[in-house]
């Protein structure tokens, strides 16, 4: 580890510790119990600084998610008052661990209901935020939403890349259903404001999985020239069968 901070990492029946040195004092610690339970696929060890704060971290495998077979991981930083490596927090467990130098990104990949899910992670006086969470709805067309440090959204749209950015092209599709339904809300429930046709064009503006796991978009057209919007299922202008 950096700035007068190594680590060994050693392994004593079944469990993951770590020998600190510090300004040569010497502490054991326990980071993962259990550590030879995990598959042998999946155990991994990261060393890097991972929070930014200019100390070297440690990333380790922690378990192995039951239904997706993804290995997940447990990281802990350098915390110099206390001498010792605490976890770093964050909102779920991070699979498929990546972290990215140059944008200052935690990212971890899964399965979050029918989605493959990508949540990038950025770091406010060393605590960890969502900053942005990209699904794949369906075969090259990613969700995107990006989120403030106190949690609110301030960005979100539909794109080919799972990135966004203000001179981004809108993605437009045309209806393949023979009538599509457009709502005042992503909801069977709600108002039914315009009816389209096959062949007619839409821009998708946002997503959404409603509660019974159906698939909107937000869509904006051209009605009498004039621009409007609402919502339909997306298999209005995809198979979205997974």
């Amino acid at each position: 580890m950096s700035q007068g901070v190594s680590a060994v990492l050693s392994f004593d029946g079944g469990h993951a510790s770590v020998i600190i040195d510090h300004n040569k004092t010497s502490a054991r610690q326990k980071l993962i119990n259990n550590y030879y339970s995990i598959p042998d696929y999946a155990r991994d060890i990261w060393v890097g600084d991972f929070n930014f704060d200019g100390f070297e971290d440690i990333a380790i495998t922690s378990h192995v998610n039951r239904s997706t077979n993804e290995p997940a991981y447990a990281l802990f930083t350098w915390e110099q008052s206390l001498n010792q490596l605490i976890p770093i927090l964050f909102d779920r467990p991070i699979y498929n661990f990546e972290y990215q130098i140059k944008d200052k990104l935690i990212k971890s990949s899964y399965q979050h209901y029918q989605f493959w899910t990508e949540d990038s992670y950025r770091f406010v006086r060393k605590q960890a935020y969502l900053f942005q969470r990209t699904q794949l709805i369906i075969s090259n067309l990613w969700h995107t939403v990006q989120y403030t440090p106190q949690g609110y959204v301030f960005q979100r749209g539909i794109s080919i890349d799972g990135e966004l950015s203000h001179n981004q092209a809108i993605i437009k599709r045309s209806i393949i259903s023979t009538l599509a339904s457009i709502y005042t809300r992503p909801s069977p429930n709600a108002h039914i404001a315009y009816t389209l046709t096959r062949g007619d064009e839409v821009s998708m503006i946002d997503f959404k999985q409603d509660a019974n796991h159906f698939n909107w978009v937000r869509v904006e057209f051209k009605v009498n020239k004039q621009v409007v919007s609402g919502w339909l299922l997306l298999s209005n202008l995809v198979d979205d069968d997974h």
